[in-house]
């Protein structure tokens, strides 16, 4: 519809590992990835998440968004928030969310999304097992360094690759774009524009899928296919459908 057939995809926290999701199912479709204060490196999230999934918390939230206190509430987490301490940085977004927490069908979702990657322990859904298959993608990781709700050194957690970088915003909390919205932009631009997008070859895609961490190499396929004698139409287009299938539900 739009005519763009490529693109860089970038996500925050929660959506930091859409992001990596949609790299992973549609490599044809991304050039890069850019996951700022991610969700998926680590166990590590702030206790009010984890509080979000465990029993009666629906009880709670409706107890402490009562209509009598909730105005209150919402305008000293806003004030809170103007004061110069790092603790209190990101409460107007914290805010915002309180009053979200009123509705019930939000309140509702907030609370599902929450239990699909955490528990009372904290995230136990990762990207790290699946970060190989991004080896050939540029991947820029951005960080706040007085986050509060994921802890900036999950941004070291994502293996190595020679086509990732780390950019870390100093007084900056869980929302970098919003602290350092000129700098932020500015580092997103340069990044779009200094990395080659990422090759994609379907040979190579299937080769990771299938092997692992262990890539081969394109010429390697290409080799020991004329090694092969050719399959039969029947057999050939049963083995596509099959791989196909593993690399949508991958």
């Amino acid at each position: 519809v739009l005519g763009v057939d490529r693109v860089t995809v970038v996500g925050h926290s929660f959506g930091g590992g859409i992001a990596m999701q949609f790299a992973y199912q549609f490599p044809e479709r991304t050039e890069r990835a850019v996951l700022v204060s991610t969700g998926g490196l680590g166990p590590q999230v702030t206790p009010l998440i984890r509080m979000l999934t465990l029993p009666g918390a629906g009880l709670v939230t409706r107890a402490i968004t009562a209509k009598p206190i909730r105005p209150a509430v919402a305008s000293g987490l806003r004030s809170l928030s103007q004061l110069p301490l790092m603790a209190v940085r990101d409460l107007d977004e914290a805010a915002d969310v309180y009053e979200k927490l009123a509705d019930p069908a939000q309140a509702l979702a907030i609370r599902r999304l929450a239990k699909t990657v955490v528990d009372w322990r904290g995230q136990f859904v990762t990207m790290r097992d699946r970060a190989y298959l991004t080896k050939l993608m540029p991947v820029l990781v951005i960080w706040g360094h007085d986050d509060l709700v994921l802890p900036v050194d999950h941004s070291q957690n994502l293996p190595s690759m020679s086509t990732s970088e780390v950019h870390i915003f100093e007084r900056s909390g869980h929302f970098p774009h919003k602290d350092h919205p000129e700098a932020f932009t500015k580092l997103l631009i340069d990044f779009c524009s200094e990395k080659a997008p990422a090759p994609y070859h379907r040979g190579k895609w299937r080769s990771l899928l299938r092997r692992g961490e262990q890539p081969v190499e394109i010429n390697d396929i290409a080799e020991a296919a004329k090694k092969r004698s050719k399959p039969k139409r029947a057999d050939y287009d049963v083995t596509a459908t099959s791989a196909s299938s593993s690399s949508a539900v991958s």
